[in-house]
């Protein structure tokens, strides 16, 4: 009797059916949550948000302020939220976990109970595995800590889990640091590949002010260029910058209204103004550092010294002529009978520290 011949069974094609997940919406809409803000106005529950400031701006003491805000108005519970500390020093790690305690908020510091931050991707996606990452909220303090933020691979690869964390129904608040450098316009730039922006949900550049001397406060604008959910578009806070316990510091951070907004907007745009004129401002005031001077004198001379035109010069000229009163004057003007301008350094730059300090807009 003839061998039935082997019979293999018929090869399968492929389609895009096997990662269909429109039969798993009734589950996937049970993970989903309602909008409630982690950080009130700028950061949601179930979303991966960034936050860039310079070092010194105030984005550790304004985050804590606002995640503590948000336990004590039973939006969020303590409980559920773990603040990884990683760029700061024991003392300051301690006076933070006090703050912490009282909230129920649970701090991680790289170096206790053997955490290592470079493990953390790997926990991240093991509370996926495990199902524990729904409902819960971390903060990273500082992102440098957790990957190189200068490299695509290592960027790209970090966020990848992120979104992976955060599809499992976790929060992450993401913390980072802004190039030294501004932009021509005299904008923050966001430090580090754009990995981070492009795979994140939300992302906020913080900017502030920077204080004159008799000044006990600082004026902190948060601006976001990117959002994914109803967020602010910009937010204005003050915060004490005396030299006092943190938790004084803590309660001294206010949110302002939208005139203080316009107000802060208005010395962020005049610092800016005045950092770009800076080259202008400099060689003006090293010919009238010498004594005063009419304007023709001035404007020819600071010209030949620095090669500056002579049409932007006087645009300069005539933007920081004023009083010791008036924020940001460098010099002053008196006007002779015959309409003959001679300008001055305000207090005549009578000390290395008068010059500076008409230099900075004090």
């Amino acid at each position: 009797m003839a061998k039935a011949p082997d019979c293999e069974p018929p090869e399968e094609k492929f389609d895009l059916s096997k990662f269909n997940v429109t039969n798993m919406v009734d589950e996937m809409k049970k993970q989903m949550r309602d909008d409630v803000f982690v950080l009130d106005g700028v950061a949601l529950q179930g979303q991966a948000t960034a936050l860039y400031a310079k070092p010194n701006t105030g984005k550790t003491l304004l985050t804590i302020k606002m995640l503590t805000d948000s336990v004590e108005a039973g939006r969020i519970d303590g409980q559920n939220v773990y603040y990884v500390n990683a760029d700061d020093s024991f003392k300051g790690a301690v006076t933070k976990g006090e703050i912490f305690k009282n909230h129920n908020i649970n701090m991680l510091v790289p170096g206790f109970n053997d955490f290592d931050p470079k493990n953390f991707t790997r926990h991240m996606d093991q509370m996926v595995i495990d199902n524990t990452a729904n409902g819960t909220i971390i903060v990273l303090d500082t992102l440098k800590k957790f990957t190189n933020l200068m490299n695509k691979d290592g960027c790209s690869n970090f966020m990848a889990v992120a979104r992976r964390f955060v599809t499992g129904g976790g929060t992450l608040i993401l913390l980072a640091h802004t190039n030294k450098r501004r932009d021509d316009d005299k904008r923050l730039v966001a430090g580090g590949t754009s990995d981070v922006i492009d795979d994140a949900d939300c992302a906020y550049l913080i900017d502030s002010n920077t204080p004159k001397q008799d000044d006990t406060e600082k004026v902190v604008v948060f601006e976001n260029i990117k959002n994914r959910g109803n967020v602010e578009r910009e937010l204005c806070f003050t915060y004490s910058i005396e030299q006092r316990p943190y938790g004084y510091l803590l309660d001294s951070v206010s949110r302002r209204s939208g005139a203080d907004m316009s107000n802060a907007k208005a010395e962020a745009e005049a610092a800016k103004q005045f950092e770009k004129d800076e080259a202008a401002i400099d060689a003006i005031a090293e010919v009238l550092s010498n004594g005063a001077k009419p304007k023709t004198e001035l404007i020819r001379d600071a010209n030949q010294s620095s090669g500056i035109s002579q049409a932007v010069l006087r645009k300069v000229l005539e933007r920081y002529t004023g009083t010791a009163k008036k924020k940001r004057s460098v010099w002053g003007v008196t006007i002779s009978e015959h309409n003959t301008k001679t300008y001055y350094l305000l207090s005549n730059a009578a000390t290395a520290e008068d010059y500076v300090n008409a230099k900075e807009g004090y």
